[in-house]
């Protein structure tokens, strides 16, 4: 039941879009704003369309896309899907099979190759013999940074290869 001006007592149920709905009594008075359904679906479409102008902009500054007509250019822009990544989150990692093509849109990434150090140190163990130690590591080695409207992960997809580099979030 409304008991006033935003506060409720009872009994509120919440659905989701693939979940069965949910109910949750209430154990005091509580205060919460209400935002009508068709509101709510209005303010969504405004903030996808928000996205996909934002999505379809990025696009259109790359070479790549410059030529595309508008047509494809959407189709494209409604296949994406909007991830986030903290700082410090490897997106790609050298070596792995690709499986996606990644276009910044706010935030800076690092790319990085991995190389290989090998140290080799001989000395003398007797008239003609020597001992050999071999040392190797691997570091990563800074290549570039990405910022918004660069792309990373297209080469290996292309070239039906190995990522060749690893990417992380600055």
């Amino acid at each position: 039941m409304l008991a006033g001006a935003g506060l409720w007592k009872g009994v509120m149920t919440a659905t989701y879009p693939g979940m069965p709905p949910m109910s949750s009594a209430a154990t005091e008075t509580v205060e919460f704003l209400v935002l009508h359904k068709t509101d709510y679906d209005t303010i969504m479409k405004e903030f996808q369309s928000s996205e996909r102008m934002q999505a379809f902009k990025c696009l259109r500054a790359i070479p790549l896309f410059a030529r595309w007509a508008r047509s494809r250019l959407d189709r494209v822009c409604s296949l994406l899907q909007w991830r986030y990544v903290k700082a410090g989150a490897v997106i790609i990692r050298q070596g792995e099979k690709p499986d996606n093509v990644y276009f910044v849109l706010e935030g800076r990434c690092e790319v990085t190759k991995d190389i290989v150090l090998k140290a080799e140190n001989r000395w003398p163990t007797g008239a003609k013999n020597w001992t050999v130690k071999v040392c190797t590591a691997v570091r990563p080695f800074k290549v570039l940074e990405l910022g918004p409207g660069s792309y990373f992960g297209e080469k290996a997809i292309i070239e039906d290869a190995l990522r060749a580099a690893t990417v992380t979030a600055a």
